[in-house]
């Protein structure tokens, strides 16, 4: 059992205060309509990881998925037990591709909005320092970018891990 950080523990507690599972759920259910076909990871999933990427400024898939398969706090933060494997780099852009700009959009800044109003952003931002993986800093920007650039950024990593797993 690793020690339990503040910051994973707080977004946790403020997303489940705002049942922010439900909301991305019922947001997501047109895109997840399919009964064939492997089940795909929870919307809710995806999205905890994308709200999490962006409060810590991780900017890439495959950056991402590593950093929710090293961190037990992450997986905690996710629901996921150590003997659960956390969704791959290339499920997060299967994900991304099926849910559009507009509605990953709307979930992010509802989900920003609430944290403003409990006046956690501020404090989650100061706390991501010390509970970012080196993964994760390895990968971080020098500044959170806006969504629509965040969102480009994560498609052209994934574009380039692709062609550089195909050079291989």
């Amino acid at each position: 059992m690793a020690p339990r950080l503040p910051f994973y523990d707080q977004l946790k507690d403020l997303l489940d205060q705002i049942d922010f599972d439900h909301h991305v759920e019922l947001v997501c259910r047109p895109y997840y309509k399919s009964p064939l076909g492997r089940p795909s990871i929870p919307p809710s999933v995806y999205f905890r990881l994308l709200l999490l990427s962006y409060l810590i400024g991780v900017d890439s898939e495959r950056a991402l998925a590593l950093y929710a398969r090293d961190s037990l706090n992450v997986r905690r933060f996710l629901g996921y037990a150590l003997h659960e494997p956390v969704p791959a780099a290339s499920t997060l852009s299967r994900t991304r591709r099926r849910i559009p700009l507009g509605t990953q959009q709307e979930v992010l800044h509802w989900a920003l909005r609430h944290l403003r109003k409990q006046g956690l952003e501020r404090r989650l931002a100061r706390r991501s320092d010390w509970a970012t993986s080196p993964t994760a800093r390895a990968h971080r920007p020098q500044s959170v970018p806006a969504y629509r650039k965040f969102v480009a950024s994560l498609a052209e990593h994934a574009y380039r891990d692709a062609v550089a797993d195909e050079l291989e």
